[in-house]
């Protein structure tokens, strides 16, 4: 395989995912060394590579009996904090998943 076809596929893998119980647990990740939870809903994962800057894509879902959404509030080289809310708008534990995309430093 050409190099430029190995940069290729690197380039559309993702740098960090997590699958995350409700209480920020590692229950199946890459590049995600720990989590830890800051209250309800409210959840910081540390990656083990640093990216390259805080400006990288990331998504997050939500898995309950409910409807939950989330969003990425805060990213650093070495963290995203991720944020879960219920349909009434209250913030609502979750186990969830997120994945980034970009690149590592």
């Amino acid at each position: 395989m050409s190099r430029a076809a190995v940069n290729a596929g690197m380039q559309g893998s993702a740098a960090a995912w997590v699958l995350g119980s409700s209480s920020a647990g590692l229950t199946d990740s890459f590049n995600t060394s720990s989590g830890a939870d800051n209250g309800t809903g409210d959840y910081t994962y540390t990656f083990t590579s640093a990216m390259s800057s805080a400006n990288f894509s990331s998504h997050a879902t939500g898995a309950q009996n409910g409807r939950r959404y989330g969003f990425s509030a805060a990213r650093t080289t070495t963290t995203n904090n991720v944020k879960f809310f219920d349909d009434n708008e209250l913030a609502a534990d979750t186990a969830n998943g997120s994945g980034l995309h970009g690149d590592l430093a």
